[in-house]
């Protein structure tokens, strides 16, 4: 990919998500002044076992916080991409502009309630449920891609990765079974195997940062190793976000995403800007 069309691309995801989260909000300003804010009811929630205290309780403010952010989220990422990686060919931030375009689909999230395309819009559902469950997968193991290949810097291989990985998602996507009757209280439209695939974009997280160390290792690159640090945290972050549907993973998420993403970013930059 040449430095001007992974450019464009950021640029345009800046734009898109932007317009994505304007668009959002309008729809739930429009539902406050109709007196419909929030209104909308507690579904099923997947870690019903957690400690019956406030933090851990269910609130419906921290359901609609938690993609709202990853949108805002985005929209700054691409911006700080464009500022400081602009002049800068690194295969590392295509990958993790791959990452940012699959968060997207957490818009989702905010768009079943508010336009309550949830009532028995069931083909919807299951369509929305695999977009959803294909650029999660599709987005942590595109970055265990680039974290394997970033010591041999070979773009003809980078990209039979991408691809391989990427078919390998819509495959098991299009092939997993959907539960459209039952909806998360984080509204999204659960799969089989839910814990399994949460599980599994935990590991693929570990597993990057530990190519990431690997690599720092082999090729004496320090700034690779605060790399693989901060990219754990920030994945953790994400992962907590995206189930988050009470304060205290709101807030966790928000802090380990924000802290994780600025070590990511200010460590390749370091390691760049010295090379």
């Amino acid at each position: 990919m040449t430095l001007s069309l992974r450019n464009r691309i950021i640029r345009m995801l800046t734009i898109f998500s932007a317009v994505i989260f304007l668009s959002i909000t309008a729809l739930y300003v429009i539902q406050f002044f109709n007196g419909s804010f929030m209104n909308f009811p507690q579904m099923t929630r997947f870690f019903n076992q957690l400690p019956d205290i406030k933090p851990f309780q269910y609130t419906k403010w921290a359901v609609l916080a938690a993609p709202t952010f990853i949108l805002c989220y985005i929209t700054v990422c691409s911006l700080l991409l464009i500022k400081y990686f602009e002049k800068t060919h690194a295969p590392e931030i295509v990958y993790f502009t791959t990452f940012l375009i699959n968060m997207l689909v957490e818009a989702s999230r905010l768009f079943l309630p508010v336009l309550n395309l949830w009532q028995g819009n069931y083909f919807l559902l299951i369509v929305v449920s695999k977009f959803v469950f294909f650029c999660r997968l599709t987005g942590f193991s595109i970055m265990l891609c680039g974290a394997a290949l970033s010591s041999t810097k070979n773009e003809m291989q980078d990209s039979s990765s991408r691809f391989g990985l990427t078919a390998l998602a819509v495959l098991t996507a299009c092939s997993i079974p959907v539960n459209s009757l039952t909806i998360y209280s984080t509204w999204v439209i659960p799969t089989a195997y839910y814990m399994l695939f949460l599980i599994i974009r935990f590991l693929f997280a570990i597993t990057t940062a530990v190519s990431f160390f690997i690599t720092a290792k082999k090729n004496e690159v320090p700034e690779y190793k605060q790399t693989a640090v901060f990219f754990l945290l920030l994945s953790t972050g994400l992962i907590i976000l995206q189930e988050a549907d009470n304060p205290a993973f709101f807030i966790s998420g928000v802090i380990l995403l924000s802290a994780g993403t600025s070590g990511f970013l200010r460590s390749l930059h370091n390691y760049y800007l010295w090379k």
